[in-house]
């Protein structure tokens, strides 16, 4: 999706006609590797002259911020790539939690953040005005719980910690009300 063939070849540091047994694989998986976008990379020989390179890019879910800094977040809750000027940027943005509430184990991502993951994807599934395309920000509070500011309503809505789809249900059932008495 982001990645072109020529930037795939140039992180992989390998040129057209390189010899194919010069080439070690796994010395190109870590060079991709090393890529921000790139998740996974395979690199496999094809006798007699051909390398084959499989790449699974990140798919970021929001942008974190951790201090000034706005960074990436893929699906596993891991903290890849700081906000760059060209880089997508309609993702809407956690705040309140520290680089610490990102580290984790491989395969485990913390209880905080699957619950933050959980509210994004409920409101995918919300009507206007509260619906993913429309929210900003996402605060976390760890005693507190979720608040989210949105595009076209007034003031925060503090969620707490639990329950999240059926507050917005019944946020989504009061809101003709509160733009009719303004």
């Amino acid at each position: 999706k982001r990645l072109s063939r020529s930037v795939v070849l140039q992180q992989a540091k390998l040129t057209s006609g390189a010899n194919l047994l010069a080439i070690r694989p796994g010395q190109v998986e870590r060079a991709l590797m090393a890529h921000p976008w790139i998740a996974k990379a395979e690199v496999s020989r094809k006798w007699p002259h051909n390398l084959h390179i499989w790449i699974r890019e990140r798919d970021p879910v929001a942008l974190v911020q951790i201090g000034e800094e706005l960074l990436y977040v893929d699906q596993q809750g891991m903290l890849f790539k700081p906000l760059s000027p060209g880089d997508p940027h309609n993702f809407p943005v956690i705040t309140g939690l520290g680089a610490e509430q990102f580290r984790h184990l491989e395969g485990a991502r913390p209880e905080v953040v699957t619950q933050a993951f959980h509210l994004l994807e409920v409101l995918k599934k919300t009507p206007p005005p509260l619906n993913l395309e429309n929210i900003s920000e996402v605060h976390v509070d760890l005693e507190r719980g979720f608040t989210l500011y949105a595009n076209g309503v007034g003031a925060p809505l503090d969620l707490g910690l639990s329950d999240h789809a059926k507050k917005l249900q019944k946020f989504a059932q009061l809101w003709p009300v509160l733009v009719q008495k303004g």
